[in-house]
């Protein structure tokens, strides 16, 4: 294993840092809306919120959330935990159920209040936005492009020689106190091998910075 791999599975073992502030009623953005029972009112954390139940992950955002994503565009949709291969679905469960591939809960703007990151599909092609807070209202901001795939089954990747299907990378927030002020979070592409270990596939790293309300791509060295 080479650098970015080190990094990659070492970054992995930082517990996701989510926020369960918010108010309001809220809806799923996720594709499933039949997992929406996993959800009931005896729960007492308020949204945003992200739940893993029976394989899936659930991302539930307040009713300021929704409204201001379905101004910015109300046929996005979140990927689902079935759009990613294995590997990275299984690389997330020492972390608990509070995280996913594709969305995580932050502070973005230093304001106190939780704001989103969510990878998904705007109807014409895939994208990753921010939903961020701008005084007591939410706006939503284009993060990225990470790729081109409209359908994640198309893409096949290989660990160890295995074929695996599917979306083959994930957010993460960065938590380093000295720089998450600046430094929102990391994409992390791990290197694909064939069954004697040799590399196919080199991965890598895109660390995303917020810089006068805009998030610049930085791709660190090693």
């Amino acid at each position: 294993m080479n650098t970015y791999t080190y990094v990659f599975i070492f970054l992995l073992s930082i517990p996701n840092y989510l926020l369960a502030e918010g108010s309001g009623n809220s809806r799923s953005i996720f594709a499933d809306s039949d997992l929406e029972h996993v959800f009931t009112e005896e729960m007492n954390i308020e949204p945003p919120l992200i739940h893993f139940e029976s394989g899936h992950h659930l991302l539930k955002l307040s009713e300021k959330m929704e409204a201001a994503l379905a101004a910015y565009n109300p046929i996005f949709k979140a990927w689902k935990t079935e759009d990613y291969t294995q590997s990275i679905v299984d690389s997330l469960k020492h972390d608990g159920e509070n995280s996913a591939p594709f969305a995580f809960i932050k502070n973005i703007n230093q304001d106190d209040k939780p704001d989103v990151i969510i990878d998904g599909f705007n109807g014409k092609e895939p994208e990753t936005i921010a939903i961020i807070s701008n005084n007591d209202d939410y706006q939503v901001k284009h993060v990225a492009s990470l790729h081109t795939y409209s359908d994640p089954k198309t893409v096949t990747s290989m660990n160890d020689g295995v074929a695996e299907h599917g979306l083959n990378y994930l957010l993460w927030p960065n938590k380093d106190e000295k720089t998450q002020a600046v430094n929102i979070f990391t994409v992390g592409f791990p290197q694909e091998t064939d069954s004697e270990g040799e590399l196919l596939s080199d991965g890598g790293l895109i660390d995303f910075h917020f810089e006068n309300g805009e998030f610049v791509p930085y791709y660190p060295e090693f």
